[in-house]
Protein backbone atom coordinates (compact mmCIF):
# COMPACT_ATOMS: atom_id res chain seq x y z
CA UNK A 1 0.00 0.00 0.00
CA UNK A 2 1.24 3.55 -0.71
CA UNK A 3 0.22 6.16 2.35
CA UNK A 4 -1.48 9.04 1.62
CA UNK A 5 0.85 12.34 1.77
CA UNK A 6 -1.03 15.18 0.42
CA UNK A 7 -1.03 17.90 3.07
CA UNK A 8 2.00 16.93 4.55
CA UNK A 9 4.52 19.50 6.42
CA UNK A 10 7.91 19.73 7.67
CA UNK A 11 8.13 21.13 10.94
CA UNK A 12 11.16 22.21 13.17
CA UNK A 13 12.85 19.60 15.63
CA UNK A 14 15.31 19.55 18.31
CA UNK A 15 18.90 20.57 17.22
CA UNK A 16 21.88 18.60 17.16
CA UNK A 17 23.90 19.16 19.82
CA UNK A 18 27.43 19.53 17.33
CA UNK A 19 26.58 21.47 14.04
CA UNK A 20 27.78 19.16 11.21
CA UNK A 21 27.90 18.68 7.43
CA UNK A 22 29.18 15.11 5.92
CA UNK A 23 27.44 13.11 8.22
CA UNK A 24 26.23 9.58 8.26
CA UNK A 25 23.35 8.24 9.33
CA UNK A 26 21.29 4.89 10.27
CA UNK A 27 19.16 5.15 7.43
CA UNK A 28 17.01 2.45 8.79
CA UNK A 29 15.88 3.93 11.94
CA UNK A 30 12.67 5.59 12.54
CA UNK A 31 11.89 9.63 12.67
CA UNK A 32 11.84 8.82 17.02
CA UNK A 33 15.04 6.74 17.30
CA UNK A 34 17.24 8.46 15.09
CA UNK A 35 20.99 8.38 14.99
CA UNK A 36 24.06 10.37 13.61
CA UNK A 37 27.54 9.72 13.40
CA UNK A 38 30.38 11.30 11.98
CA UNK A 39 30.86 14.40 9.73
CA UNK A 40 32.09 17.74 9.30
CA UNK A 41 32.50 20.85 11.47
CA UNK A 42 33.89 23.73 10.69
CA UNK A 43 34.13 25.87 14.51
CA UNK A 44 36.22 25.89 16.82
CA UNK A 45 38.39 24.68 13.57
CA UNK A 46 37.78 22.80 10.65
CA UNK A 47 37.50 18.94 11.29
CA UNK A 48 36.31 15.48 10.61
CA UNK A 49 34.10 14.01 13.76
CA UNK A 50 33.79 11.15 15.91
CA UNK A 51 30.92 12.31 17.62
CA UNK A 52 27.35 10.16 17.72
CA UNK A 53 23.92 11.32 18.86
CA UNK A 54 20.79 9.51 19.33
CA UNK A 55 16.99 11.09 18.62
CA UNK A 56 13.96 10.39 20.51
CA UNK A 57 11.78 12.50 18.55
CA UNK A 58 12.30 15.54 20.65
CA UNK A 59 16.03 16.16 21.34
CA UNK A 60 19.44 14.54 20.09
CA UNK A 61 21.50 12.90 23.14
CA UNK A 62 25.40 12.67 22.57
CA UNK A 63 26.19 8.96 23.13
CA UNK A 64 30.42 7.33 22.81
CA UNK A 65 31.91 8.06 19.61
CA UNK A 66 33.35 6.02 16.51
CA UNK A 67 36.35 4.98 17.00
CA UNK A 68 38.13 6.43 13.87
CA UNK A 69 36.74 10.20 12.78
CA UNK A 70 35.10 10.61 9.47
CA UNK A 71 33.03 12.03 6.88
CA UNK A 72 31.77 11.50 3.88
CA UNK A 73 30.84 8.14 5.22
CA UNK A 74 27.57 6.12 5.18
CA UNK A 75 25.25 4.79 7.89
CA UNK A 76 22.71 1.77 7.94
CA UNK A 77 21.12 -0.20 10.48
CA UNK A 78 18.92 1.74 13.49
CA UNK A 79 19.55 3.02 17.24
CA UNK A 80 20.43 -0.17 18.72
CA UNK A 81 22.16 -1.63 15.90
CA UNK A 82 23.52 0.61 13.24
CA UNK A 83 26.41 0.20 10.92
CA UNK A 84 28.75 3.16 9.67
CA UNK A 85 31.50 2.69 6.81
CA UNK A 86 34.59 1.74 7.11
CA UNK A 87 33.84 -0.27 8.76
CA UNK A 88 32.17 -0.18 12.61
CA UNK A 89 28.74 -1.77 14.14
CA UNK A 90 27.31 0.17 17.20
CA UNK A 91 25.67 -2.11 19.48
CA UNK A 92 23.13 0.51 21.35
CA UNK A 93 26.52 1.01 23.81
CA UNK A 94 29.65 0.99 22.10
CA UNK A 95 31.31 1.08 18.47
CA UNK A 96 33.05 -1.77 17.45
CA UNK A 97 36.04 -2.33 13.77
CA UNK A 98 34.49 -5.05 11.82
CA UNK A 99 35.65 -6.17 8.30
CA UNK A 100 36.52 -3.37 5.78
CA UNK A 101 34.66 -3.21 2.63
CA UNK A 102 36.50 -4.29 -0.39
CA UNK A 103 36.52 -1.27 -2.40
CA UNK A 104 37.73 2.04 -0.03
CA UNK A 105 35.27 4.81 -1.44
CA UNK A 106 33.03 7.95 0.22
CA UNK A 107 30.33 9.85 -1.00
CA UNK A 108 28.43 6.87 -1.37
CA UNK A 109 24.30 5.08 -0.45
CA UNK A 110 23.68 2.84 1.76
CA UNK A 111 20.62 0.79 3.01
CA UNK A 112 19.35 -2.66 4.84
CA UNK A 113 20.13 -3.59 8.38
CA UNK A 114 22.91 -4.00 10.66
CA UNK A 115 23.36 -7.65 9.94
CA UNK A 116 21.89 -7.41 6.00
CA UNK A 117 23.26 -4.22 4.18
CA UNK A 118 24.16 -2.91 0.56
CA UNK A 119 26.43 -0.04 -0.07
CA UNK A 120 27.17 1.32 -3.75
CA UNK A 121 28.61 3.25 -5.62
CA UNK A 122 30.47 6.43 -4.80
CA UNK A 123 34.07 7.74 -5.17
CA UNK A 124 37.15 5.28 -5.18
CA UNK A 125 38.75 8.22 -6.14
CA UNK A 126 37.32 8.02 -9.80
CA UNK A 127 33.11 7.74 -10.01
CA UNK A 128 32.28 4.13 -9.19
CA UNK A 129 29.06 1.63 -9.43
CA UNK A 130 30.64 -0.62 -7.68
CA UNK A 131 27.96 -2.49 -5.15
CA UNK A 132 28.82 -4.75 -2.17
CA UNK A 133 26.56 -6.89 0.33
CA UNK A 134 27.25 -7.36 3.74
CA UNK A 135 26.15 -10.56 5.48
CA UNK A 136 27.04 -9.65 9.58
CA UNK A 137 30.81 -11.03 9.00
CA UNK A 138 31.80 -10.03 5.64
CA UNK A 139 31.55 -8.00 2.44
CA UNK A 140 30.97 -9.58 -1.43
CA UNK A 141 31.07 -7.79 -4.56
CA UNK A 142 28.33 -7.81 -6.67
CA UNK A 143 26.40 -6.23 -9.61
CA UNK A 144 27.30 -2.78 -10.44
CA UNK A 145 25.10 0.24 -10.68
CA UNK A 146 24.03 1.03 -14.48
CA UNK A 147 24.97 4.65 -13.68
CA UNK A 148 27.86 4.80 -11.96
CA UNK A 149 27.80 8.22 -9.23
CA UNK A 150 28.48 10.23 -5.64
CA UNK A 151 27.06 12.15 -3.79
CA UNK A 152 23.48 10.57 -3.78
CA UNK A 153 20.76 8.62 -1.31
CA UNK A 154 18.81 5.94 -1.22
CA UNK A 155 16.14 3.74 0.76
CA UNK A 156 14.70 0.55 1.08
CA UNK A 157 13.34 -2.44 3.34
CA UNK A 158 15.96 -5.07 3.58
CA UNK A 159 19.43 -5.66 1.55
CA UNK A 160 17.34 -7.16 -1.21
CA UNK A 161 14.87 -4.64 -2.05
CA UNK A 162 16.15 -0.88 -2.15
CA UNK A 163 16.31 2.47 -4.38
CA UNK A 164 19.00 4.91 -5.23
CA UNK A 165 18.24 8.46 -7.12
CA UNK A 166 20.09 11.40 -7.75
CA UNK A 167 23.97 12.26 -7.34
CA UNK A 168 26.91 13.56 -8.91
CA UNK A 169 27.59 11.55 -12.66
CA UNK A 170 29.68 13.88 -14.99
CA UNK A 171 29.15 16.67 -18.01
CA UNK A 172 27.13 17.09 -19.37
CA UNK A 173 24.64 15.96 -16.54
CA UNK A 174 26.38 16.21 -13.38
CA UNK A 175 23.06 16.84 -11.36
CA UNK A 176 21.15 13.10 -12.13
CA UNK A 177 17.55 12.84 -11.82
CA UNK A 178 18.46 8.73 -12.46
CA UNK A 179 16.93 6.32 -10.17
CA UNK A 180 17.53 2.58 -9.97
CA UNK A 181 16.08 -0.14 -8.05
CA UNK A 182 17.46 -3.55 -6.45
CA UNK A 183 16.19 -6.41 -6.78
CA UNK A 184 18.50 -8.39 -4.76
CA UNK A 185 20.88 -9.16 -7.85
CA UNK A 186 20.32 -6.32 -10.32
CA UNK A 187 19.33 -3.10 -10.68
CA UNK A 188 16.73 -1.41 -13.02
CA UNK A 189 16.66 2.04 -14.19
CA UNK A 190 13.06 3.57 -13.15
CA UNK A 191 11.45 6.79 -13.14
CA UNK A 192 13.55 10.00 -12.87
CA UNK A 193 13.36 12.91 -10.42
CA UNK A 194 11.98 15.76 -11.47
CA UNK A 195 14.58 17.51 -10.37
CA UNK A 196 17.92 16.20 -10.34
CA UNK A 197 20.01 16.90 -7.50
CA UNK A 198 23.38 15.65 -5.66
CA UNK A 199 24.44 15.92 -1.80
CA UNK A 200 20.42 15.37 -0.91
CA UNK A 201 19.04 12.69 2.24
CA UNK A 202 16.35 10.07 1.77
CA UNK A 203 13.70 8.30 4.26
CA UNK A 204 11.76 5.63 3.70
CA UNK A 205 11.53 1.91 4.29
CA UNK A 206 10.36 0.46 1.08
CA UNK A 207 11.32 0.35 -2.68
CA UNK A 208 8.29 0.96 -3.19
CA UNK A 209 7.71 4.15 -0.73
CA UNK A 210 10.53 6.87 0.03
CA UNK A 211 11.39 10.59 -0.12
CA UNK A 212 14.27 12.40 -1.70
CA UNK A 213 14.53 15.39 0.35
CA UNK A 214 16.34 18.59 -0.29
CA UNK A 215 20.27 18.50 -1.99
CA UNK A 216 22.00 20.46 -4.28
CA UNK A 217 21.83 21.46 -8.06
CA UNK A 218 23.53 24.86 -8.35
CA UNK A 219 22.99 26.48 -5.55
CA UNK A 220 21.20 24.81 -2.38
CA UNK A 221 17.20 23.49 -2.82
CA UNK A 222 14.37 22.67 -0.49
CA UNK A 223 12.41 20.48 -2.85
CA UNK A 224 11.17 17.33 -1.43
CA UNK A 225 9.77 13.96 -3.83
CA UNK A 226 8.09 11.30 -2.92
CA UNK A 227 8.42 7.93 -4.69
CA UNK A 228 5.32 5.54 -4.89
CA UNK A 229 6.93 2.51 -6.90
CA UNK A 230 6.39 4.55 -10.20
CA UNK A 231 6.74 8.02 -10.29
CA UNK A 232 7.89 10.94 -8.15
CA UNK A 233 5.80 13.45 -6.65
CA UNK A 234 6.37 16.50 -5.66
CA UNK A 235 5.97 17.00 -1.89
CA UNK A 236 5.94 19.84 0.45
CA UNK A 237 9.30 21.93 1.21
CA UNK A 238 11.64 22.39 3.74
CA UNK A 239 11.84 25.18 5.98
CA UNK A 240 15.83 25.88 4.98
CA UNK A 241 17.74 24.82 2.06
CA UNK A 242 20.29 22.49 2.58
CA UNK A 243 22.87 19.88 1.21
CA UNK A 244 25.36 17.15 2.59
CA UNK A 245 22.82 16.37 5.30
CA UNK A 246 21.82 13.51 7.45
CA UNK A 247 18.23 11.66 6.93
CA UNK A 248 16.04 8.88 7.76
CA UNK A 249 12.65 7.78 9.44
CA UNK A 250 10.09 6.71 7.15
CA UNK A 251 7.78 7.92 4.04
CA UNK A 252 5.76 9.36 6.19
CA UNK A 253 7.71 10.49 9.30
CA UNK A 254 10.65 11.54 7.43
CA UNK A 255 13.29 13.49 9.63
CA UNK A 256 16.49 15.11 8.20
CA UNK A 257 19.22 16.93 10.38
CA UNK A 258 22.29 19.17 10.07
CA UNK A 259 23.87 20.16 6.69
CA UNK A 260 25.38 22.67 4.72
CA UNK A 261 22.88 26.29 4.03
CA UNK A 262 25.95 27.22 2.88
CA UNK A 263 27.02 27.47 7.02
CA UNK A 264 27.07 24.32 9.14
CA UNK A 265 23.43 24.03 10.71
CA UNK A 266 22.50 22.09 13.73
CA UNK A 267 18.84 22.15 12.40
CA UNK A 268 16.52 19.23 12.40
CA UNK A 269 13.10 19.15 10.60
CA UNK A 270 9.98 16.29 10.86
CA UNK A 271 7.79 15.62 7.80
CA UNK A 272 4.49 14.32 9.20
CA UNK A 273 1.92 12.93 6.72
CA UNK A 274 -1.90 14.46 8.00
CA UNK A 275 -3.23 10.59 7.11
CA UNK A 276 0.28 8.81 8.15
CA UNK A 277 -2.09 5.78 8.94
CA UNK A 278 -4.52 5.89 6.18
CA UNK A 279 -3.26 4.10 2.74
CA UNK A 280 -4.55 4.31 -0.63
CA UNK A 281 -3.78 2.08 -3.64
CA UNK A 282 -1.86 -0.92 -3.40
Amino acid sequence: TITDLAGGAWAAGGNLNAPRSMMASASAAPQDAAMAFGGFQTSPSSTSLADTEEYNGTAWTEVNNINTARRLAVGTGSQPAGLVTNVELWDGTNWTETTDVNTARRNLAAFGTQTLGLIVGGLTPSITGNTELWNGSSWTETTDLNTGRESYAGFGGSYTSGLVSGGYVSSPNPNSAITETWDGSTWTEVGDLNTGRKQHAASGQSVNSGMINTGYTTTGIANCESWNGTSWTERADVSTARWELGGMGTTAAGLICGGATPSITAATEEFTAPLANKTIGS
